[in-house]
């Protein structure tokens, strides 16, 4: 694009005023999603297009959804789907808990909504999203480093089977993050009561840890950015949608090896 053809601050702006008023009133909006048993959102395909390939083929008629022009999210649920819609209009969402139509969203933590945004990200193909929800993933771990709260680190321990779970090796983004975290604070992980139990269920998790504190290069890459993997292959069948995770059953241990590593 050539210097006469670059778009003014003005036009930027106009712009920007324009689809904003698209999400808010959502004018000849023709695709509608549905986010429960009787809820839905609409929206405009080529928002939905310009954002995502897998709209892409949805809107060029590579789904059967094409000719219903509809998309069945209810795995998702509202809240989820809204904050999705947030991102494809205005490049941004916002991960505190929501209300929508006078309804309170059963909230957990930034870090769960960032790590299923991120997940929604990578099943529909919104590489934008997942960065976004990677840089503010980012951003709730730095705000607790002056002072690690129980909270913290309890929230993170919690997403971790889902961060290794629902991404494929390749993807770095949120493991990367996810390590280095762990790399950080070893010294109170490791003093916390349930530091084995953690580490038995997520073995991936304390390897990356080793790797990042050895120096060596580690399967999640020595870049900490994330890295766009591009278009997914053909035969790529994205991660399913997070499940909830499992109650531990009253009185059930996991089992406690003896690991025989410590920093110093």
């Amino acid at each position: 694009m050539t210097t006469s053809q670059t778009p003014s601050n003005l036009s930027l702006r106009e712009l920007g005023k324009g689809i904003h008023r698209l999400y808010k009133d959502r004018e000849h909006a023709d695709w509608t999603l549905k986010t429960g048993p009787s809820t839905i959102e609409r929206a405009h395909s080529f928002v939905l297009w310009a954002r995502s390939t897998y709209f892409t083929a949805a809107c060029n008629g590579k789904f059967k959804a094409t000719t219903i022009r509809e998309s069945d999210m209810t795995e998702y649920g509202p809240f989820m789907v809204h904050r999705m819609l947030q991102y494809c209009y205005l490049l941004s969402y916002d991960d505190n808990p929501l209300s929508l139509h006078g309804v309170n969203e059963t909230y957990t933590s930034k870090l769960c909504t960032n790590v299923h945004m991120y997940n929604m990200g990578d099943y529909y193909d919104l590489q934008g999203m997942k960065l976004e929800a990677l840089n503010k993933l980012k951003e709730c771990l730095k705000l607790s480093e002056a002072e690690l709260a129980e909270q913290d680190v309890a929230s993170l321990l919690e997403v971790l089977p889902w961060i290794y779970s629902s991404t494929l090796d390749s993807d770095h983004g949120l493991r990367t993050v996810a390590a280095s975290f762990g790399y950080r604070h070893w010294e109170t992980l490791v003093a916390r009561p349930d530091f084995e139990e953690v580490a038995a269920e997520n073995l991936k998790w304390v390897i990356d840890i080793i790797s990042q504190k050895r120096g060596q290069e580690s399967k999640i890459g020595q870049s900490s950015e994330y890295q766009d993997p591009g278009p997914r292959p053909r035969h790529y069948t994205p991660t399913p949608p997070l499940p909830p995770l499992p109650p531990v059953p009253p009185g059930f241990m996991y089992p406690q090896p003896n690991l025989g590593f410590a920093f110093h």
